[in-house]
């Protein structure tokens, strides 16, 4: 019997995650497939004993999957000038039209909504960002979320109470603030949009009818409130099966079966893209 500890050091940004698993792990190990780039100035260093062969990787995918608890990066908006035109052809308009925006942040995807379009459904929520342009809502594990750390890390991987996560966005454009190829939006019709908040706001827990607050957190995710939610976070429910979730409920052609890594869900927005689905930016 011997150790093994196998150590992630996440990269700086825009590092791909199949040149830190060739240092830090060897070749040929699944996070190599992934194709997305970590989050930054975090470590999760995992000791096994006695681990090797086909579970060693089993056990490898597992924590790969984990650290999509959904700890959102950090907001940091475009200089002014910055140029945020989207280059998707527009929807056809025959009736009033609003834009969702999904919104890939690394291995997390959020599902953003301009404040002016905000329904009853979540005007509770909007009145905590009184001076917000735009609002995302995500879904993530709620130990990690809060506390982060390898034992929440770890624990995400199983069924386990979860957070909305709310982040408030001031720039003009959502591209301003991530870059043109990490959002896409999409019309929705009035009834298409209503549909979409429901879902969300079944998402978060009420007491009395008013949504529950956490008050503070020391997870990964800055910039970010965090509220109860009465669904469930686990390796198969996932920030991003969650996501794409919401997008069904609007009646768009995705699938959430399946779905647990934020490249799965984006390959279907690219697809929706593709086929003229997209609106662009004003």
């Amino acid at each position: 019997m011997r150790n093994v500890l196998l150590t992630y050091s996440c990269p700086t940004a825009g590092q791909p995650v199949a040149a830190l698993a060739s240092q830090q792990t060897g070749p040929g190990l699944p996070c190599a497939t992934l194709g997305a780039s970590l989050l930054a100035d975090c470590t999760v260093a995992i000791a096994m004993r006695g681990m090797r062969g086909p579970f060693h990787r089993w056990l490898l995918r597992l924590v790969c999957l984990s650290l999509v608890a959904c700890g959102g990066t950090s907001v940091r908006e475009t200089p002014p000038g910055a140029s945020a035109a989207a280059t998707v052809p527009a929807a056809a308009a025959t009736v009033q039209r609003m834009p969702v925006y999904v919104i890939r942040r690394g291995w997390h995807v959020d599902i953003g909504i301009a404040v002016t379009d905000v329904q009853p459904q979540l005007e509770p929520v909007a009145a905590a960002f009184p001076d917000s342009s735009y609002l995302l809502f995500g879904f993530g594990e709620r130990g990690y979320l809060l506390h982060g750390g390898v034992g929440h890390l770890m624990a995400a991987l199983f069924p386990g109470a979860a957070l909305v996560m709310v982040t408030s966005v001031h720039a003009e454009q959502p591209e301003n603030v991530f870059g043109q190829d990490s959002v896409a939006r999409f019309a929705l019709t009035p009834q298409q949009m209503s549909d979409l908040q429901t879902y969300i706001r079944h998402t978060f827990a009420a007491t009395e009818g008013v949504v529950v607050p956490v008050a503070s957190a020391s997870g990964p995710a800055t910039g970010a409130s965090y509220y109860e939610s009465v669904q469930r976070y686990s390796a198969l429910h996932t920030c991003n099966t969650w996501a794409a979730e919401v997008l069904q409920s609007a009646q768009l052609p995705v699938t959430s079966s399946g779905v647990e890594f934020s490249w799965q869900l984006w390959h279907q927005v690219q697809h929706l893209e593709s086929l003229g689905a997209a609106t662009s930016s004003p």
